[in-house]
């Protein structure tokens, strides 16, 4: 864990454990554009079906970005 930047808000985003988990198992990723790209495994992948079509619905959305705090453009998302 990074503690310098741990609680720096410019550091990352504030997702619910869902998303949180899927992130970190490559089911979602965030394009350096702020798009949302669902992986083209997850419904295989995925063991329950509502899990699956929750986030397909998100499939290159928009993230809506802070008024504060905007990403550092420095670090990938």
């Amino acid at each position: 864990m990074d503690e310098k930047n741990r609680m720096n808000p410019r550091n990352g985003i504030t997702i619910n454990p869902l998303p949180d988990k899927a992130f970190e198992n490559s089911y979602i990723t965030i394009t350096p554009d702020y798009k949302v790209k669902v992986s083209t495994g997850i419904s295989k992948n995925m063991n329950l079906t509502n899990h699956a079509d929750f986030f397909l619905k998100y499939d290159n959305a928009t993230v809506i970005l802070p008024n504060r705090f905007y990403p550092d453009p420095e670090k990938p998302v």
